[in-house]
C-alpha cells in the first residue's frame, strides 16, 4: 500500500525531486571549492553497487561508491587518497564540515515538511521549504550530532570485539549497527510528521518497528531492491556523466523516502490524504 501511495505522492509532488539534486550539485561545488576540480563522471575503477535505503533527502552516494569528501579525480590518484588533499586543507575543510551539517539540517527539514504538506494536499512551495527548514533545523541538527557522538562511542566499546575474536567481532559490530539502523529508521520521520523532540522521536520509531516488525522490514528490503537495480543503472550512466547519474537517481531515492514516510503515517493511522485531481 505504501508503494502505491508514494508512486502516487511523487507524481503529484514531482519537484520535491530538485531537493536531492540541487545537493548534490551543492557537493560538487564543494569539492571544487576545496581542491580547484570539477568531478564529470565516476572513476571507471569504482563501479560498486549497494543495497540499501536513501537517506533524507536521497544522494546518489546511497548507491554508488561515490563520497563527496573521497573522490578519485584523476588517473594518477591512487585510489581513495584523495581525501588525505581534501583534509589537507585544513580550515576550508573544517568550514565545509560546519556548513554541511547546518544546511543537512535545514534541508532535511525542508524536504520532509513538503513531503508532509504534499500528502495532505498541500501545494508546495520555495517559502514553505524554508518554513519547515527554519522550523525544524535545530532539532534535525541536534539528532545529527547525537547520531554521530553514539557512533563515534559505538566503535571505541565495541571494536575490541575484533581484535578478540576476528572474523566474528567483525560480523557481530556489523548486525549491531543493522539492528540499530532498523530501529531508527523513522526517527525523522517521527520527528517532523508528530512534531517530536529528539527523544521522543528516538523512542517513537523504535517502538514503531518493534510492533510492526514484519511489515517494516518488508518495505526497507522492497526499497533497498530498488535501489539495488537503480546502483546498477545510476553507477553505469555515471561512467559518461555524474550530473545524468544525479538526475536519474534523485526521483528514485525521493520515491524510496516517500515509500517509509507513507508506511510510517500508516501505520499510526495517519493515511495518506491525496487531493482530488492534479495539483
Amino acid at each position: 500500500m505504501a508503494f502505491s501511495q508514494a508512486l502516487e505522492a511523487l507524481r503529484r509532488n514531482f519537484g520535491l525531486v530538485l531537493v536531492p539534486v540541487l545537493m548534490d550539485l551543492l557537493s560538487l561545488l564543494m569539492v571544487l571549492f576545496l581542491l580547484g576540480e570539477w568531478v564529470g563522471r565516476i572513476p571507471p575503477d569504482q563501479f560498486r553497487v549497494k543495497f540499501a535505503i536513501p537517506t533524507v533527502p536521497p544522494s546518489i552516494s546511497n548507491v554508488t561508491e561515490i563520497n563527496f569528501l573521497r573522490l578519485d579525480f584523476s588517473a594518477s590518484a591512487g585510489g581513495w587518497e584523495v581525501i588525505d588533499r581534501i583534509v589537507g586543507t585544513g580550515g576550508p575543510f573544517l568550514l565545509m564540515l560546519v556548513i554541511s551539517f547546518l544546511v543537512g539540517s535545514l534541508v532535511t527539514g525542508g524536504f520532509l515538511g513538503l513531503l508532509k504538506d504534499g500528502l495532505v494536499g498541500i501545494k508546495a512551495t520555495v517559502q514553505g521549504f524554508f518554513a519547515h527548514g527554519r522550523y525544524f533545523w535545530k532539532r534535525l541538527l541536534l539528532l545529527q550530532l547525537l547520531l554521530v557522538l553514539v557512533l563515534i562511542l559505538s566503535l571505541v566499546f565495541l571494536m575490541p570485539l575484533i581484535f578478540i575474536a576476528r572474523a566474528l567481532g567483525a560480523i557481530l559490530i556489523a548486525l549491531a549497527f543493522l539492528a540499530a539502523a532498523v530501529l531508527l529508521v523513522f526517527v525523522e520521520y517521527a520527528l517532523v510528521e508528530e512534531d517530536l523532540e529528539i527523544l521522543p522521536a528516538l523512542d517513537r520509531s523504535v517502538r514503531t518497528v518493534a510492533a510492526n516488525f514484519g511489515p517494516v522490514l518488508l518495505h526497507i528490503l522492497g526499497v533497498a531492491a530498488i535501489n539495488l537495480l537503480a546502483s546498477f543503472i545510476v553507477n553505469a550512466m555515471g561512467q559518461f556523466s555524474l550530473l545524468l547519474a544525479v538526475l536519474v537517481y534523485a526521483p528514485v531515492g525521493t520515491f524510496g523516502v516517500m515509500v517509509l514516510y507513507c508506511l510510517y503515517r500508516d501505520l499510526h493511522g495517519g493515511g495518506v490524504e491525496l487531493p482530488e485531481g492534479d495539483n
